[in-house]
């Protein structure tokens, strides 16, 4: 149940936000909605208005990642604000639940064209007060009481899988090992979940990658703790 009491606060920019190409992130974003959708759906993906618009919201938002200014452009009121609204409708969704799973491939494409790492692919979904999720009301059915410790709603997926998955995903990327032999063990662990057989190897990564943070390393910010590290507390 939502605590009426929690105040409800804005996202705030992120410093140094990357810069991407929307057409990229647009055209990840449809090849993502044509892998989720069953094949005789497929057909149906409005794939010209994405095409047409989607470069301009994907650019949008990327922008409001690094400004605030930005940022209410997107706010009913502001001049991105029907842009914004049109998410959903542009990837097809029909309900409330079909534009959440449509934003959530938005969100996995734009992370991919940031060139995102093992490191984001454990990260667990944090619903802080002033969520925008909570509006929908399949994400307040699904939360527990807020968690002034967490800060965070608490909250489980409705496959049980799916949470189990995520806790295998958050060990293996808090081991010390290389980039590579982690985001092979996570892809075996994804198809065992899944089921499916373990699909090829992407391309590898080069020794010259600049190195980035492990997510069992204490100081790393924006992601909740690992049980070891909270356990701690």
């Amino acid at each position: 149940m939502l605590d009426s009491t929690v105040d409800r606060r804005a996202p705030r920019a992120v410093a140094d936000a990357p810069v991407a190409d929307g057409a990229v992130i647009a055209k990840a974003w449809l090849v993502a909605l044509v892998e989720a959708a069953p094949l005789r759906a497929a057909a149906t993906l409005p794939v010209s208005s994405l095409a047409a618009e989607g470069p301009a919201l994907c650019a949008a938002m990327l922008e409001a990642l690094g400004s605030d200014a930005a940022l209410e452009r997107l706010r009913a009121g502001g001049d991105r604000a029907g842009l914004a609204a049109r998410a959903g409708q542009l990837a097809g969704a029909h309900d409330p639940a079909g534009a959440v799973a449509a934003l959530e491939a938005l969100r996995a494409a734009a992370w991919d064209a940031l060139a995102c790492d093992d490191v984001q692919l454990a990260i667990r979904l944090l619903i802080p007060a002033g969520s925008r999720l909570l509006d929908l009301q399949e994400i307040r059915d699904a939360v527990g009481r807020f968690d002034p410790l967490a800060l965070a709603y608490p909250w489980q997926h409705h496959d049980a899988r799916v949470d189990v998955l995520q806790q295998t995903v958050s060990a293996l990327a808090a081991r010390n090992v290389t980039r590579n032999d982690t985001f092979d063990a996570i892809r075996a662990a994804a198809a065992d979940a899944a089921g499916v057989p373990l699909p090829a190897a992407g391309p590898r990564l080069n020794g010259e990658r600049p190195r980035v943070p492990f997510l069992s390393e204490p100081w790393y910010c924006c992601a909740e703790p690992t049980e070891g590290q909270a356990a701690l507390l």
